[in-house]
Formats: structure tokens, sequence, C-alpha cells
């Protein structure tokens, strides 16, 4: 059988030329794949992977389908894993932006509020980590000292992926649910609140758990706690002076 694909390079020299000689087999490994991809057939397949393929693509075979998804799953595994080097020269900015204010009086003590923002950009999107404390000091003895922090996350671009393993772009707002203890560990945190936004999907999580979305012009929610009316169409349920529930049309 005929060699499709022409044999990796024996690298030399220093470091920037062996990662450009790499690059340049890879890119060319590209063109093959993509110039035999485009030029492929059904014919191209045994008699028993075409039945398979037909079968899949008209919806008829579970199994096959499957198949093929587990295939696919282990050629982008593949494919990623040797692509690592390439992927590793995504090029990324990073920029820290500080902000204090101080205010002092003779009379009642010291107030400081201290302002970090974090804003990291690659191809995979945009993250903003922002930091607020802010201090109070009383003067007097009857004051204690006031400390308040708040930590919040923006963040805009793959934030997860689809049942195949292609990229979900969108926003997510909120805590951060994944950190790391003081050992370096990584943690979840359970109590942490967010939301994410997608073109087909708006939810809200606590920790890993979606406890409300809203998809394809339905509401979808764990709990619900309505204070005075719920209407639906003409009817709607209010609660009466007396503190009890009625139905009423409207």
């Amino acid at each position: 059988m005929a060699n499709l694909f022409d044999s990796p390079p024996t690298l030399t020299g220093d470091g920037t030329e062996m990662m450009g000689q790499l690059y340049r087999y890879l890119m060319q490994m590209s063109e093959q794949l993509n110039e035999a991809m485009n030029g492929l057939t059904l014919d191209n397949f045994a008699p028993a992977a075409q039945t398979q393929i037909q079968t899949a693509m008209s919806g008829n075979s579970t199994a096959a389908a499957a198949e093929i998804k587990g295939t696919r799953e282990a050629l982008r595994s593949m494919i990623i894993k040797t692509a690592e080097i390439v992927r590793s020269e995504m090029e990324e900015i990073r920029t820290t932006l500080h902000g204090e204010y101080t205010g002092l009086s003779e009379q009642f003590g010291t107030i400081t509020q201290q302002m970090q923002a974090d804003i990291s950009a690659n191809a995979a999107g945009i993250s903003q980590n922002y930091s607020y404390i802010e201090t109070i000091q009383g003067k007097d003895e009857g004051y204690d000292q006031f400390v308040r922090r708040i930590n919040e996350r923006i963040f805009s671009g793959i934030i997860g992926t689809d049942a195949l393993g292609a990229p979900i772009y969108g926003i997510a707002i909120g805590e951060n649910i994944t950190g790391t203890d003081a050992s370096g560990n990584p943690i979840i945190n359970d109590n942490a609140k967010q939301a994410t936004f997608t073109k087909e999907r708006l939810s809200f999580w606590q920790g890993t758990s979606e406890v409300a979305y809203f998809s394809n012009r339905q509401l979808y929610i764990t709990n619900a706690e309505v204070l005075k009316s719920m209407k639906m169409g003409r009817y709607a349920w209010r609660v009466q002076s007396d503190n009890s529930l009625g139905l009423c049309v409207e």
C-alpha cells in the first residue's frame, strides 16, 4: 500500500528551528488530510462500513451512530494530543488594574476601598476577575473594624461543550465554581452562584447544580416562590386580603 503521508522529519538545530520544522510538517499534513477528506466518498469504504454509514445517516441505527461518534471522538482526541505543541503558542494578553480610595475623618476614623481587576484574553475567551475590599476603622472604642470582601468574575467565550464535544460560546457571570485549597488542590464551591447565557439557554447555577433555566420559550425552575399573584392566560391566582388564595378571571 502506498504511503499517503510523508514521515515526520528529523528535527535539527536549536529549539526555535525544531519548532518551525515541526509546525511546517503539521501544516503540510493538514493540507494532505483536507485534500484526502474532500475526495472521500462512500465508495472508499468497505461494504459493511457503507451499510453502517447509510443506516446511521438515515437515523435507523442508534448503535451504528454511537460507533461512528466513538470513532470521531477517538480521532479528535488523537489530533488534539498531536497538536498540543501548536496550541501552546496561542497568544494571551494579561493586565491588572488597581484602584484605591481612602477617606480620613479626624472625628470618626478611616475608610479604605481597594479595587482590582485582573483581565486576561486569548482565543478561547476573555476573563475578567474583580476584587473589592472595604475596610472601616472607627476611632471610638465602641466601633469595631469592619471589612467587606467581594470577588466576582465575568467570562465571555467558550463556557462549555455540547454532547458531541463542540464548543459552546456564551457569557458566565458570578463567582468561580472551582478553586484551589491551601495545598493547591482543586475544589468545588457548592455555594457559588453563577449565571450563564448562550444563544440557546439562560441558566442559573448554584455550584454545579443548574437550579433554573430558560430555553425554547419555556422556564424551568427547581423551586418557586410567588409573593402576590401568578397569571396564566385570563386566569390569575392572587393572595386575598384575608391571606387566602383565590382564582380570578381577568
